[in-house]
């Protein structure tokens, strides 16, 4: 759920190990002169962003569908190829005061998982939409949960889907203090909304900040997270690192230690499903033992069924490769320091793209998205080549359009973010305007020509966009106080 709540923030809680999980199966060959994009704005509804949540639900059959949500009243919003609106339906089926929303949009239909508070307890429920809002099956009852004081964070529930979308997992987690454990129950569904399973599992934790994370579903309906151990509460480091496995149909979970040297911040793991190669991939930066720089990067490879360790391998993060990421403001040894892992691509013969964000916040409480950095890493783990995205996305641009938005478009990678153009304005300031770089087949990075149809009265807000066909993506965008949306298509 994305939800605005000031013309320079979006209330959206950005967590460290959620990645896009697109697959990049096949890299095409793409003429260097490929056609220009075309950019296409909707006309604003009158949303304030000042009160409007939203989540752009995607492409359903010939309709695009975008959630919205002010003051308890609850709308979708159909749009047609060219982002004209259709319709604005009224989903009054929805209970008041909704916690929580998800959607896995199925191309034909949208399945929609919601939780709300009813006097001490919270319900979970879900129910089948059509490409017109309407729904199909449902309201249906997935499960309420009668201790809203042992929930880790503002839910209880946690919708997590496959890469195919056939399975669908919803998941309570609650947190058993006297006992130190976690109690996992889980409800795995099908793309029809039929269940398949129920299930329930303990995991036991050490101290307060460990928590369960980067829950991931696999195509055949395993779960998979991992769980961080501290030597004490709000320790930064992990001092090991394990992960589980739960079978589809098992009542029991399956764990791995991460053969981790060093120490491990507890913001740099990244998890990622590899289904064709039925294998799972751990990446972590780590810290050097006695000076806690970040000096190395680790890529562990297990197998999705048995959770064994398949290969590991350590690209040590040497002075070369420091030089070639080196900011301005940091001596080489500290330079992967604010770094955090954000995606993995793979493609079909196991090569991975691996993609780290330079995060920091100011003493001033302002937060800073910088350049990225482009692993890309052979089948085996190695490293064959460092690539930067020199960006500055610092107080001057309000946290709300900072950081990118990756686009699979099977010929090509393409990171979309809002960079400074340098265009004269007032004193100092300069026009950011949405920037284009692509990674094509041939491993190139190129940053392509200003879009045609920007327009500049109008501020994108990459990270919150979505990808909705294989050439198109639909990013919000800010005129004043409204919320818009804009289209590219390639």
């Amino acid at each position: 759920m994305r939800k605005l709540l000031s013309p320079i923030s979006f209330s959206v809680k950005d967590s460290l190990f959620t990645n896009i999980t697109i697959v990049l199966f096949v890299l095409l060959s793409v003429h260097p002169a490929a056609r220009a994009q075309q950019v296409e704005y909707s006309t604003p509804l009158g949303d304030n962003i000042r009160s409007t949540s939203f989540d752009i639900v995607g492409r359903c059959k010939n309709h695009l569908l975008i959630y919205k949500k002010s003051y308890g009243d609850y709308t979708m919003a159909l749009y047609d190829e060219h982002l004209k609106i259709i319709d604005q339906v009224p989903m009054k089926f929805l209970p008041p005061e909704i916690t929580q929303e998800d959607f896995i949009n199925l191309s034909n239909k949208v399945f929609m998982v919601y939780q709300y508070r009813h006097k001490r307890d919270i319900y979970c429920k879900a129910v089948m939409l059509d490409q017109d809002a309407r729904p199909l099956a449902g309201p249906l009852l997935i499960d309420k949960t009668e201790h809203p004081g042992e929930i880790v964070g503002d839910n209880a529930y946690i919708t997590v889907h496959s890469e195919d979308k056939n399975r669908i997992m919803v998941l309570e987690v609650l947190k058993k203090e006297d006992s130190l454990l976690y109690s996992i129950r889980t409800f795995l569904y099908d793309s029809s909304m039929q269940l398949l399973r129920r299930g329930s599992v303990t995991l036991p934790y050490g101290h307060e900040g460990d928590r369960p994370e980067a829950f991931c579903l696999s195509d055949k309906g395993g779960l998979y997270f991992i769980l961080g151990n501290s030597a004490y509460d709000g320790d930064p480091y992990y001092q090991r690192v394990s992960v589980y496995y739960k079978a589809p149909y098992s009542r029991t979970l399956v764990s791995g230690s991460l053969p981790l040297e060093g120490h491990l911040p507890n913001t740099s793991l990244l998890l990622k499903i590899d289904n064709p190669h039925q294998s799972l991939r751990v990446s972590a930066l780590q810290y050097d033992g006695k000076r806690r720089d970040i000096d190395r990067l680790s890529i562990l490879n297990f197998g999705l069924d048995s959770l064994r360790l398949l290969q590991g391998k350590t690209v040590m993060l040497t002075d070369s490769l420091k030089t070639i990421m080196q900011g301005k403001n940091e001596g080489l040894r500290q330079t992967f320091n604010d770094y955090v892992l954000s995606d993995m691509v793979i493609d079909r013969a196991g090569n991975a793209l691996l993609i780290a964000e330079e995060k920091f916040m100011e003493a001033g409480g302002a937060t800073h998205r910088d350049n990225l950095a482009l692993f890309e890493l052979d089948p085996k783990g190695d490293l064959l080549q460092l690539l930067k995205i020199k960006k500055q996305q610092g107080d001057d641009l309000a946290a709300t359009f900072a950081s990118y938005l990756l686009v699979n478009t099977g010929g090509a990678l393409h990171l979309l973010m809002n960079k400074s153009h340098r265009i004269f304005r007032f004193l100092n300031n300069y026009l950011y305007l949405l920037a284009d770089y692509r990674y094509s087949a041939s491993h190139q990075l190129k940053e392509m020509p200003v879009m045609r149809g920007l327009d500049n009265k109008k501020r994108w807000a990459p990270r919150y966009g979505m990808q909705v066909s294989r050439n198109e993506v639909v990013i919000p965008c800010v005129m004043g106080s409204l919320l818009l949306f804009g289209k590219i298509t390639y």
